[in-house]
């Protein structure tokens, strides 16, 4: 209720991945959207995502395009300062350049919402700063609760074991339950946490973020749960899954769009692995795509758009850990494949700001 008590300005909410920011802000963005004509959400992962978020934004208020980012960005500022029902959600805010960047566009009394890791990312905003909200794990009760309430299960010891293994992180307690809700039981989950983090340790890795470890645990769990899964109609599923999870880490966006990964496979060299190119076939992409899809939001690896049905998105800590392991254990191509993804997504999506 504190946010936008005056009704404009920057709200900051920073933390470290993985807390669950860009959740609540969100929720904030729904409970208040009543209030404005229109809601944004701006992706501010990196400089070039930012400006390809603001052009679409401009589009979306009807701003002609120029000729010129810096006279469109400019329109931009302008407009959105002469009206009060434009309601902004800046997620992503995690380097300094793009918080600099931001600081430049934003109108001063305008209604924004910014997520962040950066500790000092009111600095950028601070003469237009509203608040700045810190969050951090849940409570050990809050995420023992969490845990027994959306299993449906009742083993109260497993869930308190697990909250203390995870250290209550929102990321790590949402890939438990996914995990559980497949058909397996708290305690199950529990000893498969056991196991993974003694080869964890054995492995001896330093990690970049305090957090990584942890997801890297919850994720080596899923990781062998989806390449085992199989249906009748599609015995390889869980293995093409997992193919194109990593494909997915390699886009430098968090969010992706299956046509870029579908002119990526026909436009690559070298070719796309033939386990890949299978998901992609005319006479089956319909059918084992979405079931490729489906098995991995349902263990929360990605996520759906909330209203564009061929969007996805997976949460930057996870794509750090994912993109971090397997630089560590020198992923055959992964640079190559970084670089294939970039120069596809120019062809499909030519930004201005580049």
């Amino acid at each position: 209720d504190a946010l936008f008590s005056v009704g404009e300005g920057v709200v900051i909410i920073h933390g470290l991945g993985g807390l669950g920011k860009t959740q609540l802000a969100r929720a904030y963005a729904l409970r208040c959207r009543e209030q404005f004509a229109i809601g944004f959400c701006i992706d501010a992962q990196d400089n070039r995502i930012l400006c390809e978020s603001i052009n679409a934004l401009a589009d979306r208020l009807g701003i002609p395009d120029y000729g010129s980012a810096e006279v469109r960005f400019e329109e931009l500022r302008r407009n959105l300062a002469a009206r009060k029902d434009v309601f902004l959600l800046v997620d992503n805010v995690d380097v300094k350049e793009v918080a600099e960047t931001l600081s430049s566009i934003l109108p001063k009394n305008a209604s924004i919402l910014v997520t962040s890791r950066l500790k000092s990312c009111g600095i950028y905003f601070k003469q237009f700063l509203t608040s700045s909200f810190k969050i951090g794990n849940l409570s050990n009760k809050k995420a023992v609760e969490y845990l027994l309430t959306e299993s449906g299960q009742k083993d109260a010891e497993a869930a308190q074991a697990i909250a203390k293994k995870l250290e209550c992180l929102p990321l790590a307690l949402l890939h438990t339950v996914a995990y559980v809700k497949s058909g397996f039981s708290l305690e199950r989950y529990l000893c498969l946490l056991e196991t993974v983090g003694a080869e964890i340790l054995k492995e001896k890795i330093e990690h970049n973020d305090p957090y990584q470890r942890t997801i890297y645990m919850t994720w080596r769990v899923s990781l062998k749960a989806v390449s085992r899964w199989k249906d009748v109609n599609s015995p390889d599923i869980g293995r093409l899954a997992i193919t194109l999870l990593t494909f997915i880490c390699v886009l430098p966006s968090n969010r992706f769009q299956l046509v870029i990964l579908d002119e990526w496979i026909k436009r690559t060299a070298p070719p796309a692995p033939n386990l890949l190119k299978s998901l992609f076939k005319a006479d089956r992409t319909p059918l084992i795509l979405d079931r490729a899809i489906r098995l991995l939001s349902n263990f929360s690896l990605i996520d759906s758009h909330p209203t564009d049905v061929e969007t996805y998105s997976i949460h930057g800590l996870l794509k750090e850990v994912i993109v971090f392991y397997a630089e560590q254990s020198n992923s055959a191509n992964l640079r190559q494949q970084r670089k294939h993804w970039r120069a596809i997504e120019l062809l499909l999506y030519p930004s201005e700001c580049d």
